[in-house]
């Protein structure tokens, strides 16, 4: 069964002018980690600005702060641009069955981007080649196209960032 994206619950603590976004993970079902709170913690921070650390907070408290909070900020920043992206009204009746249609594609990139990060990048891949064969609305086709090539640079940006922190690689 698939999991559900949820936010997790949460509180800001601010400390000397410092704002920590402090996920409470004691009365949470699943695992104390990364991996099991990611969508969450992402869409918890959607809510909340000028955030300098987290911390996740069990029994034992754990907190990200530098390249971790920059690589969840940047995730959610591409988030707030594909809630944006989602919204572009389309004219036509045929948008409805067309796998493009900004209302359905944006949020199930969104969606894949919070469940399954790992599978972002070949959805992206998949849509744009599916761009590059539908037919009909050469309106529809020149925004998306557009918007796919702004997504694309930005979904790079954040796989350069991962790659240098993760294994020092530069790309």
């Amino acid at each position: 069964m698939p999991r559900e994206t949820v936010s997790c619950d949460y509180t800001i603590r601010q400390e000397r002018g410092v704002r920590k976004l402090v996920i409470n993970c004691k009365e949470c079902e699943t695992d104390f980690s990364m991996d099991d709170c990611f969508s969450g913690i992402v869409l918890s921070l959607e809510k909340e600005y000028n955030i300098s650390s987290i911390v996740l907070s069990d029994y034992i408290e754990r907190q990200y702060t530098g390249a971790a909070l920059e690589m969840l900020d940047s995730i959610k920043k591409l988030g707030g641009e594909l809630d944006r992206l989602s919204s572009r009204k389309t004219d036509s009746k045929d948008c409805k069955k067309c796998k493009i249609v900004p209302t359905r594609m944006y949020p199930r990139l969104k969606r894949i981007m919070l469940m399954e990060p790992e599978k972002l990048y070949d959805e992206y891949v998949e849509y744009s080649r599916s761009l590059m064969t539908i037919k009909g609305c050469t309106k529809c086709r020149k925004a998306t196209k557009e918007e796919l090539t702004v997504l694309g640079k930005k979904l790079l940006q954040l796989r350069s960032k991962v790659l240098l922190e993760a294994y020092g690689i530069l790309r």
